[in-house]
């Protein structure tokens, strides 16, 4: 059972994972999710370049920032800008708008454990909202590429036999 009280945090349930929960001004429930989370790092060959991104697995899948695969997709036909409004704390990407980088594109993570919290902030694709699932790791976006590429029309596939992630920016999203 929950307590209610202005600002107080508890441990609940929220769609089977264990969270925390913040009260709001208004004694309604927001949740706050935050999950544990094991760094890895992936093969992905994009349009035949091969390169290494950071991941991370939360709950089977694995999680690329947002920033890495915006500056990895730049230079091709499916590139897009992101940016973060901070006064409606929402993300907005353009597609076919070159991607400005910020410096902290491509960088490795030093700890091998983290805390993801569920990321609250609406995400817009050319002023269209996306209802993607992402986290927010140490002030970045991370997304499932499957759900990021699905929504930017790339083609993606699974080599299991290399453990290779394929992207084809040239041909479109299938399932």
């Amino acid at each position: 059972m929950f307590t209610e009280g202005l600002g107080e945090t508890v441990i609940g349930r929220f769609n089977e994972l264990v969270c925390n929960y913040t009260v709001t001004k208004n004694h309604g429930w927001t949740p706050t999710i935050t999950v544990d989370v094991t760094l890895g790092t992936s093969n992905v060959v994009i349009n035949g370049a091969a390169t290494e991104l950071e991941s991370f697995n939360i709950d089977g899948s694995n999680y690329f920032k947002l920033r890495d695969i915006a500056f990895v997709l730049n230079g091709t036909e499916k590139r897009f800008s992101a940016r973060y409004d901070y006064t409606t704390s929402a993300i907005s990407l353009t597609s076919g708008q070159p991607y400005i980088s910020v410096g902290s594109e491509m960088t490795k993570s030093d700890v091998k454990n983290k805390v993801a919290v569920q990321t609250t902030s609406r995400i817009f694709l050319n002023g269209a909202e996306l209802n993607l699932a992402a986290y927010n790791i140490e002030g970045n976006n991370y997304f499932r590429m499957r759900d990021l590429m699905n929504a930017l029309d790339v083609n993606v596939r699974l080599d299991a036999a290399k453990g290779t992630i394929i992207l084809d920016t040239s041909r479109r999203y299938a399932d």
